[in-house]
């Protein structure tokens, strides 16, 4: 019976392909490291933009308080309103340094929040102005005034829907990025394992070759070893006599079943006599 064979040797291009394989699987390594350290970038950006869109959008608010407080003291003329009025006013000088340092990377926003703040600053010299001149002679006779405080708030609107634009913009921007950065690495990251199953399969097939060839080689192989051990079986067995000479006569060979069958050994005929000389002439 054929015995199989259960191990192989790999030849080098199956190493050289395992050498591949394990190359592209620190590809992949790396690749999803990157893509963790530029999503925490992506998601850290992200937020930047929704925090100075939510503070321009507090701005905001805080102004319309302000000027709320302003009216509300016009019509009822509680000075409690006015504090409420001048904590307004308080918060949003104290709003400009925090978005200042957020857009210190964006020089246009820089320039926009510095209008602003200018704008607000007149807006508050208006407000200021507007209740003082109303304490000494009511609505009516400050008109021109009241309107020049619609116009500045009006101003400080624009400059803040500018900025907020600015923002969305440069958030649309950021997320097309990701969603951009997040394709490729997908598809790169599909050709690799693609490449990677590929290089598997050959490997395989090389493998399968490669134990073929020597299963081949042993089955060929095979007989020619099961003759000489018949052959070994026969010469060293005591049941059959197996005598060889030179071309002299001189005996070369003398089996186990030579000495039993003849009662000579082998180191007595060996290189010393013909078969003639022990056989019986007759």
């Amino acid at each position: 019976m054929t015995k199989k064979i259960e191990d192989a040797s790999i030849d080098r291009p199956v190493w050289i392909g395992f050498g591949i394989a394990f190359f592209v699987l620190i590809m992949v390594a790396v690749i999803s490291l990157v893509n963790v350290v530029q999503s925490t970038t992506s998601v850290e950006l992200l937020d930047h933009t929704h925090k100075v869109m939510s503070q321009l959008d507090d701005l905001r608010v805080k102004a319309a308080g302000a000027e709320n407080r302003q009216w509300a003291y016009m019509l009822t003329k509680d000075r409690h309103v006015l504090d409420e009025r001048d904590h307004f006013i308080k918060q949003i000088r104290g709003s400009f340094s925090p978005l200042f340092e957020l857009t210190k990377d964006n020089p246009s926003q820089q320039a926009r929040l510095a209008q602003l703040q200018l704008a607000f600053e007149a807006r508050i010299v208006i407000l200021i102005n507007n209740q003082t001149k109303f304490d000494a002679s009511g609505f009516k006779l400050n008109q021109a005034l009241f309107d020049g405080g619609q116009e500045s708030s009006k101003v400080i609107r624009d400059i803040i829907v500018q900025a907020e634009q600015e923002e969305r913009g440069l958030l649309v921007a950021r997320k097309e990025r990701e969603s951009s950065r997040v394709k490729t690495l997908a598809i790169v990251t599909v050709l690799l394992l693609s490449f990677l199953l590929f290089l598997s399969a050959w490997i395989r097939n090389a493998i399968r070759e490669r134990l073929a060839i020597k299963q081949e080689w042993f089955d060929q192989q095979t007989p020619l070893l099961e003759k000489g051990a018949l052959q070994d079986a026969i010469f060293n067995s005591a049941n059959f006599s197996s005598i060889a000479t030179d071309a002299k006569g001189v005996i070369q060979i003398f089996n186990v079943g030579a000495e039993r069958m003849l009662g000579y050994t082998a180191a007595e005929v060996m290189n010393k006599i013909t078969p003639a000389d022990i056989s019986d002439p007759q």
